[in-house]
C-alpha cells in the first residue's frame, strides 16, 4: 500500500511541474538571453572604395552612404524607400565633391557616383530606381548617362587563383590575390590568411600555382587557333590569308591580354617578394615577339 501511494503522489508531482511549465511565461525563460538586436553590427568591406580619392573625405563619403542604406532596410524599410532617403545625403556629398570642377569634367564627385552605382547595382531587382538615381547624380556633374565618363572601369587588377586550402583546417575558397581582405604581414613579407582560422598560407606554394598559370596561358598563346573576326569561324587552312567570308583572322587570346595578365603578376610579385616569379615576369615582358 505504500508503494501504490508514493508512486500515485510522484505522477501527481510530475503532473503540476507539466502543469507549470505550460503556463510560464515564455519571456521569463529568456530574461537571461542578451538582446540580440543590440549585439549587431555593420562591418564594410568594399575594395572599390579603397580605390576612391581622398580628397574631401570621397571615400568616407561613399562608406556613410552604404552605412546609410543598410541601416534603412535595418530599419524595415524597403528598397525603394532606402534609396530615396539616401539621394538626398548623396546629391550634398556631390556637389561639394564637385564644387571646383567645371561641368562635365571628370572629379571626385564623379568617381563617388560610379562606385556608389556600382555597389548599388549587386541588387539585380532596384535597376530601374539605381538608373534613375544615376541619371539625377549624373546630371548634377553635367555628365550624359551614355557618356563614356560615366561608365564604370574597375581600377583594380584582378587575378583569382581556384581551390586553395588552408593546411591548418582544410579550409577551401578561391583566392583573388589583388582583391581579397583577409591580409597580414609575416616576418616582413605580406600574406593572406584563411577566412575561417586566419592562417597564412605558403606564399612559396601561391607562386608556384601563379608559376604554373603563367606557363599555361604563354602556351596557349602561342598554340592558339585563329579565327575569323567577321564570322567567328576557327581558320583551318594553314596557308589561307582571309576568310572565305574575306575577313581578317585574329588569335583567340589577344597579346593585350597576355600583357595584363603580366602587368598584375609583376605587382603580386614584387609586393610579395616572390623573386622566380618576378625573374620569369621580367624575361616574359623583355623577349622580343
Amino acid at each position: 500500500t505504500t508503494m501504490i501511494r508514493d508512486s500515485e503522489r510522484n505522477q501527481d508531482d510530475e503532473e503540476d511541474e507539466e502543469e507549470d511549465s505550460e503556463n510560464r511565461d515564455p519571456v521569463e525563460g529568456n530574461e537571461a538571453e542578451p538582446d540580440q538586436e543590440d549585439e549587431l553590427s555593420l562591418e564594410l568591406n568594399w575594395t572599390i572604395g579603397e580605390h576612391l580619392p581622398d580628397e574631401n573625405e570621397c571615400r568616407e563619403k561613399f562608406e556613410s552612404l552604404l552605412t546609410l542604406f543598410m541601416q534603412s532596410l535595418a530599419e524595415k524599410k524597403t528598397t525603394e524607400q532606402a534609396i530615396k532617403y539616401i539621394s538626398h545625403c548623396a546629391f550634398d556629398f556631390i556637389l561639394k565633391l564637385h564644387k571646383n570642377y567645371g561641368k562635365g569634367k571628370p572629379s571626385p564627385g564623379l568617381e563617388l557616383i560610379r562606385t556608389l552605382i556600382k555597389a548599388l547595382s549587386v541588387d539585380k531587382t532596384l535597376a530601374e530606381q539605381i538608373n534613375e538615381l544615376r541619371r539625377n547624380m549624373l546630371r548634377l556633374v553635367g555628365i550624359g548617362e551614355f557618356s563614356d565618363l560615366a561608365e564604370w572601369e574597375d581600377p583594380c587588377d584582378s587575378h583569382i587563383i581556384n581551390e586553395v586550402i588552408c593546411k591548418a583546417c582544410n579550409h577551401c575558397r578561391d583566392l583573388d590575390l589583388c582583391k581579397d581582405k583577409h591580409r597580414a604581414m609575416k616576418d616582413g613579407v605580406p600574406v593572406w590568411l584563411c577566412a575561417q582560422c586566419y592562417v597564412a598560407y605558403d606564399n612559396e606554394e601561391i607562386e608556384m600555382r601563379m608559376l604554373d598559370a603563367l606557363q599555361r596561358k604563354m602556351m596557349s598563346y602561342v598554340l592558339q587557333d585563329l579565327r575569323c573576326s567577321r564570322c567567328s569561324e576557327i581558320k583551318h587552312e594553314n596557308l589561307a590569308e582571309f576568310c572565305t567570308c574575306a575577313g581578317n583572322f585574329v588569335p583567340l587570346i589577344s597579346g593585350k591580354d597576355i600583357q595584363t595578365l603580366l602587368g598584375t603578376f609583376s605587382k603580386v610579385a614584387a609586393n610579395h617578394k616572390m623573386q622566380l616569379l618576378q625573374q620569369t615576369v621580367h624575361q616574359a615582358l623583355t623577349t622580343p615577339r
